[in-house]
């Protein structure tokens, strides 16, 4: 036998060298940006070495770009998009084939190297404008774009869209060009991870075989080039916005807290780097709970959790409460093992009430260490959530689970996971099981299917013991998080109420008595059978039905099942403390509990001169003020609201006020009127 010192050093020598590469992975943002670039002809006379490679090339680093192009002239749609119904369509041509080819082509390209980012460069619609596609189109590329995420396994796809030239706006032979073209502009508008550019100067000159065009079907030789610079710079774009390093967090001045630890080698302890950033209501003297908002898997996820705190939506929650607000960012870098720290016993619940320790020092309320936990997680995050909730039953008022779930038996997919034993007897903590349909519910293929059955099972195990449990299904979505907020938010509402303490550190509440309401659980063959009951009138086993918290939420169960938007009545909190900064004037914003923020509008003298922002944002659902990203945070750079056209159109004196616009569409009482005198401001103020 050999000597039990010598192996224990090597030992802590490999973990040690295993966990440097992790730190040094994660600090130095590795991994190469993949450039994908398809469609149909105009992608086709496209040189990316002329102008596109070498803007990439120069702005990353030679090494760390890659790009990769597949184009055909003269094809719909339906040969990158796989899920195009034939049927219905009016084009025999072969469904998918195209998509096959490209993905064969990154894949060979991609082997062996790590991935930072991918953005998708795309040029295509002449020939669906021709064949009257418009209607179709949009649903289309999405599915195309989800084709990516699935099989390059990266959630955050960026995109460019060419968008069609003026060449067809008069065409009859392109029935649909003009509508065509609105829809591509649509779909980049859609998303902080897209944008489109233009091409209607690109198409007259001379073309590549030397002749003569104007305003022709193609470009020309030095339109291509201008077009792969275009190209280039909105990529970049994309990039410097949305590529976001674990160390550019949003400030963290009072009322915001935040502490920041390393990882460790040593078994049992969390290896990856993790910050966390905690927000306590202005005024509140004594804090009653803490609102966990914990990101998902991989990390564009991980990143997204830098604003989970920053989410005046889910501060609303927390502020009717008298809660905090906190949100983890695990620096996992890429390709690492989310399980590192999406199941606790892997050091991320030591890391978790080590932090709440610090920061309840730092934030002068020590309350912050033992106060109940309502606890929301998306995908690793739902994981994470769910065992936590295991882990520390009487700790946990409420917890929502989106998209992932504790594995309470071994998985054969996920043989790397070990499985946590259900509790033997029923939680006091109410929970949420939520997930898309296109997460093995409806959809019962792809890379998310085993969410329904994990997530089924669970129901199942905690609802016969009498746990209060429900599931919720969004027939909109698949692994994305969609509208569910103006469920979850609304539900933690009615569970807080229910269950947190009255008094400072004082137990909390039973869930008790009849007055929740209960449901058949959703099945895929029913999936609109949605109907609710109060409890006392519910006829069938009680311990085999959905249980929901109280009546109004049963009916925005019900409402959000079908897919429509969940009604509200609330009007949003007026804006205030109306300034000036420099030439801008600007305001501090609280949402809605039920619907957020929307945009603002900007009155001069009684009329309306602007709204902030002027084009909210949302790819997965309703738009919303500060945006959204992929697990349900605000976009980062978090934006800022002001309105800088005080000098354009004013008189010597005016008089503004602000008013906010839920997602709704409802509107605030109009904030305190300001006096600017404009006459001391000036255009070259800086804004």
């Amino acid at each position: 036998m050999g000597n039990p010192l010598r192996f224990a050093v090597l030992r802590f020598f490999v973990l040690f060298a295993a966990f440097s590469c992790v730190v040094q992975s994660s600090a130095r943002a590795s991994g190469a940006h993949l450039f994908i670039l398809s469609g149909q002809s105009n992608m086709n006379g496209l040189n990316p070495t002329e102008s596109l490679l070498p803007m990439l090339q120069a702005r990353f680093g030679k090494d760390r770009v890659i790009v990769v192009k597949d184009s055909q002239g003269g094809q719909s749609i339906q040969r990158w998009d796989k899920g195009w119904d034939a049927k219905k369509e009016k084009d025999s041509s072969p469904i998918g084939d195209l998509y096959d080819r490209l993905l064969g082509k990154v894949r060979a390209a991609i082997e062996g190297r790590e991935i930072r980012t991918v953005t998708f460069l795309w040029m295509q619609g002449e020939k669906d404008a021709r064949l009257g596609n418009a209607n179709v189109y949009e649903a289309s590329f999405r599915r195309v774009l989800d084709q990516l995420r699935e099989d390059l396994n990266h959630q955050d796809i960026n995109y460019v869209i060419g968008r069609l030239s003026d060449f067809g706006n008069a065409n009859s032979k392109y029935p649909d060009w003009n509508k065509m073209r609105a829809i591509l502009v649509q779909l980049a508008d859609a998303s902080p991870r897209a944008r489109w550019v233009n091409t209607d100067d690109l198409n007259d000159g001379k073309n590549r075989r030397g002749q003569d065009i104007k305003n022709d079907l193609h470009y020309s030789v030095s339109g291509y080039r201008e077009f792969g610079k275009r190209l280039a710079v909105a990529a970049i774009q994309i990039l410097e916005r949305n590529d976001v390093p674990y160390e550019l967090a949003p400030p963290a001045d009072p009322p915001y807290y935040r502490v920041r630890y390393e990882g460790s080698p040593e078994d049992g302890k969390l290896r990856f780097p993790v910050q966390y950033t905690v927000w306590i209501p202005p005024g509140t003297k004594t804090l009653r709970g803490l609102i966990v908002h914990q990101h998902g898997c991989g990390v564009g996820s991980c990143r997204s959790g830098l604003t989970g705190a920053f989410d005046l939506h889910w501060q609303a929650l927390a502020r009717e409460h008298d809660c905090a607000l906190f949100s983890a960012v695990y620096e996992q870098p890429a390709d690492a093992d989310c399980g590192l720290w999406c199941d606790p016993r892997n050091g991320s619940d030591q890391a978790f009430l080590r932090s709440l320790a610090d920061l309840a020092t730092r934030s002068g309320h020590p309350e912050l260490e033992t106060v109940p936990w309502a606890l929301w997680g998306h995908s690793g995050g739902g994981t994470w959530a769910g065992t936590m909730l295991f882990l520390y039953p009487d700790r946990v008022a409420a917890a929502w689970l989106r998209s992932g779930c504790p594995l309470i038996t071994p998985s054969p997919q996920r043989p790397d996971r070990a499985a946590i034993a259900a509790p033997p007897s029923p939680l006091e903590a109410p929970v949420m099981l939520n997930l898309g349909t296109q997460e093995g519910f409806t959809v019962e293929d792809g890379r998310f299917a085993s969410v329904w059955p994990h997530c089924r099972a669970v129901f199942i195990a905690l609802r016969k013991l009498g746990t209060p449990v429900g599931i919720s299904i969004d027939p909109l979505t698949g692994h994305q998080c969609g509208d569910q907020r103006y469920l979850a938010i609304p539900w933690f509402d009615a569970c807080l109420t229910k269950r947190l303490p009255d008094a400072p550190g004082s137990s909390m509440k039973p869930i008790a008595g009849e007055s929740h309401w209960l449901a058949r659980l959703p099945s895929p063959d029913s999936p609109q059978e949605l109907k609710t009951y109060a409890a006392a009138a519910y006829e069938g086993d009680p311990l085999e039905a959905v249980w929901l918290p109280s009546q109004e939420i049963a009916e925005a169960w019900t409402t959000y099942g079908t897919g429509k938007g969940i009604a509200d009545r609330t009007p949003p909190p007026k804006p205030g403390r109306l300034r000036i900064d420099g030439a801008r004037l600007k305001w501090d914003a609280a949402a809605d509990l039920q619907s957020g923020l929307a945009y603002f509008i900007v009155q001069r003298n009684g009329r309306p001169v602007a709204n902030v922002p002027e084009k909210p944002t949302n790819p997965y659902g309703r738009p919303i003020a500060q945006g959204l990203l992929y697990s349900d945070t605000p976009e980062m750079p978090l934006k800022e609201f002001y309105f800088d056209g005080l000098v354009d159109g004013a008189t010597t004196v005016d008089e503004y006020a602000v008013i906010a616009v839920n997602t709704v569409g409802l509107q605030s009482e109009s904030s305190d009127v300001l006096r600017v005198d404009t006459s001391v401001l000036t255009a070259d103020q800086p804004r």
